[in-house]
């Protein structure tokens, strides 16, 4: 018996879970897409400590492995292109491999006013884990906000530092007024550990609660390259992030912390 199968294990969150739940003794199976070690798990030295399988039959896996819990973090992800059909088929089949095993399915993404398709995609899978929940499965859906790490190379964040750091400055970067709510990966899936330790289910929307707009996200990384730009005040975001409180969690790592900490893994000395 394993106590954990993390669906996507390769990616970030998955990666940045296996090691939180491995430091804390428990025994972790994981799949990817090639079924093999991902760099992100490698650079994280928690290679050699979970099984890792094809992402091919996740009923066999889970008959397999015969988790305690299971972690569905395998998207969809934002901006890509979202067929609602199969990924509700999907759901479907994981919900009925679930066995007693409790389950998280999570969705990480941009506030729905940015990207409306895959926001009525993610709606349609929680309703489908709610009827779980109510027919009396330990099912629950996380939506976390955006959250980066130095193993996230192709987010906005990111994307934002390589431009500043390229630019040396962030004047041209001052009209970028788009509010995000920017959270730290490896903070973010202890959130998702204790959704599933929770003695009830419950759904949650994982964020900071701190808004802060592309500008003056540049404008901290320019402070930090040291070229003397101010960070500029958040412009108001037009809806309040929304947060439900996951107990016994808070985001520490936000704002100006968190721009800094990118920078110390993300900028080339």
């Amino acid at each position: 018996m394993t106590d954990a199968l993390i669906l996507g294990i390769g990616g970030q969150d998955g990666a940045y879970l296996a090691r939180l739940l491995v430091a804390r003794g428990q025994t972790v199976a994981g799949t990817t897409r090639g079924g093999g070690v991902s760099w992100r798990l490698a650079e994280l030295q928690v290679g050699t400590e979970v099984a890792v399988h094809a992402d091919d039959d996740i009923a066999a896996t889970i008959a397999a492995t015969q988790p305690a819990t299971i972690y569905d973090l395998r998207g969809p992800a934002p901006r890509e292109a979202v067929d609602v059909q199969p990924l509700l088929d999907r759901t479907r089949a994981l919900l009925a491999a679930q066995g007693g095993a409790r389950l998280l399915v999570a969705g990480a993404g941009e506030d729905p006013a940015f990207d409306p398709d895959f926001a009525a995609a993610k709606a349609a899978v929680a309703a489908l884990v709610a009827e779980a929940r109510a027919g009396g499965a330990f099912a629950v859906t996380a939506h976390l906000s955006e959250h980066a790490s130095r193993l996230s190379p192709n987010t906005v964040a990111a994307r934002l530092i390589a431009q500043v750091v390229a630019e040396r400055a962030e004047t041209r970067l001052a009209a970028l007024d788009r509010v995000h709510d920017w959270g730290w990966a490896p903070e973010y899936v202890d959130a998702l550990a204790l959704m599933l330790a929770a003695r009830t289910p419950a759904d949650h929307a994982i964020a900071t609660g701190v808004p802060m707009t592309e500008a003056e996200f540049a404008a901290h990384v320019a402070e930090y390259l040291g070229l003397g730009a101010a960070a500029r005040a958040s412009a108001p975001p037009a809806t309040a992030p929304t947060v439900s409180r996951v107990p016994g969690w808070r985001a520490f790592t936000h704002g100006r912390d968190l721009v800094r900490t990118l920078c110390e893994g993300l900028v080339a000395a």
